[in-house]
């Protein structure tokens, strides 16, 4: 079962539509649950409502087990599946977004425009058929009552999709067709100067289409290509699949204006997040290592943190202690954890044995192992200025100075 939304005015109309099927033979389950919701139709007007239902449809189509499932307009280089059948949507095999004009019981293939998607239910098999052979194959299902329960399904969906976006498409031609070229790129135009809100820019954008206030001027032939190769190569899911097959037709319908809207939209979206975390690691100091493992190390910690806790103790004397991560001036990253629960923070000076060299997510760290912290402020070391951070590998005046402040304080 699945809510639709209808407006009012079209439940005549639709239910002659409804009558007309079911005595077909068409199973149709139509409920209304709700009979009357105002939606807003900003479309039609300033502060415009259109009294609705919230109908629950339900469309079988079953003879010697064979049941009707959707039509297959086909399409290059991706077909449109126009489901009639909503119980059996997710169970379509992936094989008929790309097939051919082939029918699957006579082999012949024929310049059809569409074919009819047929699943048997007791030897769980799917067919593309078209409409000469459906009946014959089937022995029973008619071409003509597929093809109006299909339409029928399409104009529910299509009415439920008005009525919840507010455009209302059956007061606009459909029937004109637009160059997809063109489109795409006043599509593109659109979302990137005015944003993307789905439902507000669907609407504008149909208006000013109609209107012939659209322009494609400022974008060439390699941004669309961008976007085409960013919807190829996105997650599979319904909308993406649908999506693809709709921005790949030749000419524009305006039932096509929230697919090819939604996919500039989300192509603009992970383009930003893609540069924005370029700019991210490309502005971010790379780190090092600070030697070898079992090299000592000191260094004045700029900055750390806790990433997490370990558990010590014994028995039934169990406690947390944090693990730090550190930094030095250098941009060295150090990792260390003391059950001890030695304090640290930054400005205090540590030293210790280099444990383990590791790497995460492209950063290098240093994990040490027995070290000691002293309090700072760095500047009270004698002669270490603020900024020591080298390693015994790299001689210098503050790593020695470390060292002897280190000797002495064990010396003490």
């Amino acid at each position: 079962m699945a809510i639709y939304q209808i407006p009012k005015y079209k439940l005549e109309e639709l239910s002659k539509k409804i009558k007309h099927i079911r005595n077909k033979g068409v199973r149709v389950t139509f409920d209304i649950v709700n009979d009357s919701i105002l939606v807003p139709a900003p479309s039609l007007g300033k502060n415009v409502s259109i009294e609705c239902v919230e109908a629950d449809v339900e469309g079988t189509y079953i003879i010697n087990g064979w049941r009707f499932v959707a039509t297959i307009e086909h399409s290059s280089p991706e077909n449109i599946i126009r489901v009639a059948d909503t119980a059996l949507a997710d169970s379509i095999p992936e094989r008929y977004r790309v097939a051919g004009r082939e029918c699957e019981h006579c082999h012949i293939r024929r310049d059809r425009n569409d074919t009819y998607l047929v699943y048997n239910e007791d030897t769980a098999e799917w067919k593309q058929v078209g409409k000469t052979c459906l009946l014959n194959y089937t022995s029973g299902l008619n071409a003509e009552t597929c093809a109006l329960m299909s339409s029928v399904m399409v104009e529910l969906m299509r009415l439920n999709e008005d009525v919840r976006s507010g455009g209302y498409s059956d007061f606009y031609d459909t029937t004109i067709g637009w160059d997809m070229n063109f489109i795409k790129k006043c599509a593109y135009n659109y979302v990137k100067e005015k944003g993307y809100v789905p439902q507000d820019t669907k609407i504008a954008f149909k208006d000013d289409l109609r209107k012939d206030e659209l322009s494609d001027q400022g974008v060439s032939d390699a941004d669309i290509d961008e976007v085409t190769k960013w919807l190829t190569n996105a997650s599979p899911s319904d909308w993406q699949r649908n999506t693809k097959a709709v921005w790949n037709k030749n000419n524009f319908e305006i039932r096509d204006t929230g697919y090819i809207l939604s996919a500039v939209a989300i192509f603009f979206r992970d383009k930003a997040r893609v540069e924005a975390q370029a700019k991210i690691t490309q502005n971010k100091p790379q780190s090092n290592y600070a030697g070898e493992v079992g090299d000592k190390v000191s260094f004045v910690v700029t900055s750390v943190s806790v990433i997490y806790t370990r558990t010590g103790g014994y028995e039934r004397h169990y406690y947390e202690y944090p693990v730090y991560k550190m930094t030095d001036e250098n941009g060295r990253i150090y990792i260390w954890g003391s059950s001890n629960l030695v304090d640290v923070e930054a400005g205090y000076i540590v030293k210790g044995t280099i444990k383990k060299l590791s790497e995460f997510r492209g950063e290098k760290q240093t994990e040490l192992t027995r070290c000691r912290v002293i309090e700072g402020p760095a500047e009270n070391l004698r002669g270490v200025e603020h900024n020591a951070s080298t390693t015994e590998s790299e001689p210098g005046s503050n790593q020695k100075a470390l060292d002897d402040f280190f000797k002495q304080i064990e010396e003490d």
